[in-house]
Order: C-alpha cells, then structure tokens, then sequence
C-alpha cells in the first residue's frame, strides 16, 4: 500500500531555444540569422509514482507545458533609398505549447533525495509567432516613415506535431501532517532532441524550477535496517554437583 503516491504542479519553466536558421516559414525575410531565444512560460501537470523498492522508482506525468520563447538577431543595413546605413534588431517572438507525457526513473541517492532520468513526448498544441524588425538607430527611419517594418504574425507553418526530449532531474520531499504530504523543491532539465520545424535546426529546450506536491496515502516507505543475527558460539559448560559425605 505504501507504494503507490501521486501529486501535481504548476511551476514557471524556463526556455531556451537554440537554432542555426533564417527566419522560419511563412516568413521569408532575408538575412537575419537565429542563434538562441529565452523565454519564461509555465507547466502544469499530474502524476503518479510506483515504488519498486525503497530507493528505486518510476513515475508517470501527464502535462500542459508552454515553450515560448523571443529570439533576437542584429544587423548593420542599408536601410532606406537614401542608403542610410543603421542597426536593425530583427525579432521572433514563438508562442509553442505542447501536451506531453513523461516517463522517469527515480532514484533515492539520499534519504527524500531523489535523482530523475527519463523521456518527455508531446503533441504541439500550439505554434503561433510574431515577427517584426525595428531600427536601434532612433535618428533615422525606414522608406515607410517608421523605425518599424516588415511586421507579421500568424500560424508556422510545417511545425512538427510531436515534440521528443531527454529528462534529468533532482528533487527533495519534506513532509507535512504525519508523513502524507510532502513538498518537493524540484530542478527539472528537459533537452529537446526533435527539431521544432521540419528541416530547421531549431530546438526548444526548457528548465524547470519550483515546487510539486507529492501525497502518499499510506505514508512513505522506510529504509529497510539490516539486523545482524549473531552465530551461535560454542560454548562448554560444566556442570557443578554436590558431593554429600
């Protein structure tokens, strides 16, 4: 009975995408170069964890987890039919989610220590963006009269419906009300290994941090304690007697 426990979270990810691209299809804008977007997104999910033994176990998450990211390009450029040369910061903006679920192993390295390695797969359930280019430069201006252009948003077109990452983590429970509800400080590193886009070097990797609540009915397993069952010595033992004259 002591085996069985489940939670859930909402805890602030941190993403991290990494690319080698031109702007992504539907844009076809030349020549910004992607290298690296940050973004804070969030997660939300459930789960259930089996206890194979004291320090070893599998768990089970399903999830809802947003990927979104702003990713920043820079360019010296002519800029206007004076041939006015000025900076221009091209910017990508990608609203991506994903409904996962995510397999681990569980390991207790230190007593409510847990180490976790794993695999996340998802489905995109979202892949909008926003694009836009605007000069740096405040004293010049764009042919269209504005410091800002080629402004666009929309649907990506050829994203990948299903998302595939690599899981390592670590947690430690503390208990609350009789050794039933535990809080988990967690730090969780999810390394994407599909690509977002089909054809695109483009990979979106995230970082959790923050807690999960963890509840366990029966209580926790506890660390079995060895007992050492002495040997048998042998022993001679003589026998006394009374001797009556």
């Amino acid at each position: 009975k002591k085996r069985l426990s489940y939670g859930g979270s909402i805890i602030p990810v941190i993403n991290v995408h990494t690319s080698q691209m031109n702007p992504p299809k539907p844009m076809s804008i030349c020549c910004p170069f992607f290298t690296e977007g940050k973004g804070l997104g969030y997660d939300v999910s459930v789960f259930g964890t089996y206890a194979i033994q004291y320090n070893h176990g599998i768990q089970a998450s399903f999830g809802y987890r947003n990927l979104q990211a702003s990713t920043y390009a820079n360019q010296e450029l002519i800029i206007n039919k004076q041939n006015e040369k000025g900076f221009v910061q091209s910017s990508l903006e990608s609203d991506l989610s994903i409904i996962y679920f995510q397999l681990l192993y569980n390991y207790t390295l230190l007593h409510r220590f847990e180490v976790s390695l794993g695999l996340n797969v998802g489905i995109n359930s979202s892949k909008n963006y926003t694009y836009k280019e605007e000069l740096v430069n405040q004293t010049i201006v764009f042919d269209n009269g504005t410091t800002i252009r080629n402004v666009s948003s929309g649907a990506l077109a050829g994203i990948n419906p299903r998302y595939f990452g690599g899981v390592i983590g670590l947690s430690y429970g503390i208990p609350l009300f009789n050794n039933r509800l535990f809080i988990k400080p967690t730090l969780q590193f999810t390394y994407g290994l599909r690509p977002i886009q089909y054809n695109v070097n483009w990979y979106a990797n995230s970082l959790i941090v923050g807690l999960n609540w963890e509840f366990k009915p029966n209580g926790e397993i506890e660390k079995p304690v060895s007992i050492e069952i002495p040997t048998n010595p042998d022993i001679i033992v003589d026998s006394s007697y009374l001797q009556i004259r």
